[in-house]
């Protein structure tokens, strides 16, 4: 009876691994891996119908944003935040043109800014206050990306250079990966 029991479940086993391995060859073969395409600072981004130029960049500190853009809305972030955790604020603001007029809100709405080791996505309150309560998609002619740069996500080393470390900014969708390096 033992000796049954073992190559039943022996045969379970066996068979639930051929089970997971299928799918994963199916899912792999209906999904493939995203094209990677890499832009430099000064290069016009091309996303199918989408184009998108950087017009400025800056890495400020939070006062300074503050006082540079300030408005009712940033005072009461302003007001709220974490008094204990220094942070800094990457203002990114670019130009989009789509020419097709398709939508392309997802791959818009996925911008993360990446730098060796540390990745943090759009702060969205920061940016609806600074783009007059306007969410980013396919109709914008310009906006201001806004993405927080917290102590706490980085090294006390790295912190130290935060202003001189290589920043880029990705953008996504299921079938393309885009990496803009900014610094």
């Amino acid at each position: 009876m033992k000796k049954i029991k073992k190559v039943c479940i022996y045969i379970i086993s066996v068979l639930l691994v051929v089970i997971f391995i299928s799918r994963v060859i199916y899912i792999n073969k209906k999904y493939p891996v995203a094209e990677k395409v890499e832009y430099s600072l000064n290069e016009n981004i091309k996303h199918k119908g989408l184009s998108i130029n950087i017009v400025s960049k800056e890495i400020i500190d939070d006062k300074e944003f503050f006082e540079k853009y300030g408005s009712e809305e940033l005072i009461k972030w302003y007001e709220a935040k974490n008094e204990n955790e220094e942070s800094k604020l990457c203002v990114i603001k670019i130009n989009i043109n789509n020419s097709d007029g398709s939508n392309y809100d997802n791959y818009l709405n996925s911008a993360h800014i990446y730098s060796n080791g540390f990745s943090n996505g759009v702060n969205t309150w920061l940016c609806r206050a600074l783009n007059n309560g306007q969410r980013i998609n396919s109709t914008c002619s310009e906006y201001k990306y806004i993405f927080s740069i917290p102590q706490s996500l980085m090294s006390s080393d790295k912190w130290k250079k935060v202003y001189n470390l290589k920043y880029s900014l990705i953008l996504s969708d299921m079938s393309e990966v885009t990496k803009i390096d900014l610094w």
